[in-house]
């Protein structure tokens, strides 16, 4: 996937524009917000966990706060979030410190708020160096695209971060850059290219003994293997990666190894997967459900199935086991006779196409054909990229309405 062309650039700056900047500093603007409200520096003080010395400091333009303390002085003065980041972002002029806050804001799943200082970053770094983008903007840029679901700009930005560790960067970094890259790229579609730089960024992580960041890896060729229908190849990456992962990460890792097995054909995982289906954590909840209701559906029994992924429509899923879960629904429903639900759940799920993968895409598609009902969109250009070929889970799940035309014709 060709990321490196002068339209990256165009694309960047565009999505780039800037909110606008508070004229005032961040010292000003804390001390205005605190005498309207009648506080005293050792109010602020005490409500933040820190010194009046440290508050008087800030105001006067001594001092830079951390973005841990600018949040906690947000939160007690009740200050409009925006107002008080955009004051922020005139505290500090350096680089370097534009980009570990907006570091700091993605790590907190606050992508608004760190393009703010993404956005003077790269303004700062033209006008002192005369370049358009540094390697940690680019890597900045991946992450907030990514995190916005923007995962087209995501591949053009790590590609620019990831040609330019090729020149000259640790093997961490490429290492780093090769994972992040191959995520996008895997959200694209351009799966084969994703599952290049993944495998490479493994095998750095592994050499380095970096465990956690090859167990990451390991779960994401994992996801991406399951897409592509290679479930034995799926379940030896979950497997990998459970090895150094612990908690709620080793539980999610279990669920997909399971779901894994169950493409491979095993019928004998309900056991296993019934103490996941009742995790507090919604996202392990709703995948062990999802494989439940996967392996009743295998099994023919498809009220219980039908049971099974209503129940998880209920309990609000992520959107693409939503998306998964609705086309087991129509299915279920078609082969038993329950045309009007299956085409209801057919429209259901085509409002989340513009988040799912081609494979899901494909079989939306084909049962919508099959139930007469036209999709509204055009399909994603991505469907007919030369370079990508048909998912054997598509497949699979076509073949296994195939090998029920006749009684599927049977039912009024």
């Amino acid at each position: 996937m060709d990321g490196n062309g002068s339209g990256a650039f165009v694309d960047i700056e565009e999505a780039l524009k800037s909110y606008d900047i508070a004229t005032e500093s961040f010292g000003q603007f804390l001390s205005n917000q605190r005498k309207q409200r009648s506080w005293s520096r050792k109010d602020i003080a005490g409500a933040c966990n820190t010194t009046v010395a440290s508050i008087s400091r800030i105001e006067n333009g001594q001092q830079v706060p951390s973005p841990e303390l600018v949040m906690k002085i947000i939160s007690v003065l009740n200050i409009n979030i925006l107002a008080g980041i955009r004051a922020y972002c005139n505290a500090d002029l350096r680089c370097g410190r534009l980009i570990s806050t907006a570091d700091y804001f993605l790590d907190k799943n606050q992508p608004t708020l760190a393009r703010i200082f993404i956005r003077k970053a790269f303004v700062v770094n033209k006008r002192h160096y005369g370049q358009r983008y540094n390697g940690d903007i680019n890597r900045l840029v991946g992450r907030w695209a990514f995190a916005v679901n923007n995962y087209a700009l995501a591949c053009k930005a790590f590609a620019m971060w990831e040609k330019a560790l090729n020149r000259k960067g640790s093997k961490i970094n490429v290492a780093r850059a090769q994972y992040d890259y191959g995520m996008a790229l895997g959200k694209v579609d351009h799966v084969y290219e994703a599952l290049t730089r993944l495998h490479s960024a493994q095998s750095i992580f592994h050499t380095m003994g970096m465990n956690r960041r090859e167990a990451y890896t390991h779960w994401a060729i994992a996801t991406i293997l399951i897409g592509l229908g290679s479930f034995s190849e799926a379940r030896q990456h979950y497997r990998s990666a459970q090895e150094y992962l612990s908690n709620d990460e080793w539980l999610y890792a279990k669920a997909g190894e399971l779901l894994a097995r169950i493409g491979e054909g095993e019928r004998n995982v309900i056991q296993e997967l019934q103490p996941l289906t009742s995790s507090s954590i919604p996202a392990i909840r709703g995948l062990a459900t999802y494989a439940m209701g996967v392996c009743t559906r295998q099994q023919e029994r498809w009220s219980q199935a039908i049971g099974l992924f209503e129940d998880l429509l209920r309990d609000s899923p992520t959107v693409q086991i939503a998306f998964s879960t609705h086309l087991e629904l129509a299915m279920c429903y078609l082969i038993t006779g329950g045309k009007t639900s299956a085409q209801q759940h057919i429209r259901d799920a085509e409002k989340l196409m513009a988040t799912t993968s081609t494979t899901d895409i494909l079989t939306l598609d084909s049962m919508a054909s099959r139930l007469g009902i036209p999709i509204s969109r055009p399909l994603p250009s991505r469907l007919f990229d030369p370079d990508w070929e048909h998912r054997a889970t598509a497949l699979m799940v076509m073949q296994c309405m195939d090998n029920r035309e006749t009684a599927i014709h049977k039912q009024p």
